[in-house]
Order: structure tokens, then sequence, then C-alpha cells
């Protein structure tokens, strides 16, 4: 068997990541995007590549950007890199980016700041 490609291992663990921050089942994805259940987990281990067609057929799914998913943890910088780990951390961030008030918004990051001083 080939060595796995460390890119492909890196956009599976997203896929695979943002599948599970929405509660999304391999089975649901793999309706979604008209594969079975075990090709999302050779797409999510890097055991098989994504091609750009069904990448895009993901991230639809996903409502994530493609490039989302393409790029690499180090692009964000080195405090981002890890962020998106957090447990909720999607959710929180989703929530606060379909604020439309920035007033609102504001709000919501000077409440989460205070909390983190308490």
């Amino acid at each position: 068997m080939a060595d796995l490609d460390p890119i492909d291992v890196e956009i599976g663990a997203r896929v695979k990541q943002r599948r599970e921050a929405l509660g999304l089942t391999q089975q649901a994805l793999a309706s979604a995007i008209g594969v079975t259940f075990q090709q999302v987990q050779k797409y999510e281990k890097g055991t098989n590549r994504i091609s750009a067609s069904r990448l895009v057929r993901i991230s639809e799914t996903l409502h994530s950007p493609p490039a989302a998913l393409l790029s690499r943890a180090d692009d964000a910088g080195p405090i981002a890199a890890g962020l998106l780990d957090t447990p909720g951390a999607v959710q929180l961030l989703e929530a606060y980016c379909a604020i439309r008030s920035l007033r609102h918004r504001d709000g919501l990051l000077a409440m989460a700041k205070a909390l983190d001083a308490v």
C-alpha cells in the first residue's frame, strides 16, 4: 500500500471536523454527495483523494467554502491553527457571523472577553 499524502490526510481531517461540528453522520454526508459512507470514511482518512468536483459538493453540503477545506492550518497563523478544534468554536463563530448588527457583534465580543476575565 502506498504512503498516504499528508495533504490528503489534512483535507480529510478538515472534512471530518466540519461534518462532526454540524452533527452529520458519514451516511448523511455520503447520501448528500452521492457516494457510500465507506467512501466518506476513505476521504476522511486521506486514503482516497477528493476530486475538485466532489470537494465542491462536500463544501456545499457542509456549508463551508471549498477554500476552508483546502487551506493549510499554518496559513491561519500559529494562534488560529487549533482554535476551531475547540468544542463549540465553529458553532459560536457561525452564530457570531450571522449577527447583522455590528453593535450586537461588539456586545457579544465584549461579553466573551468579560467572561474570560472571571
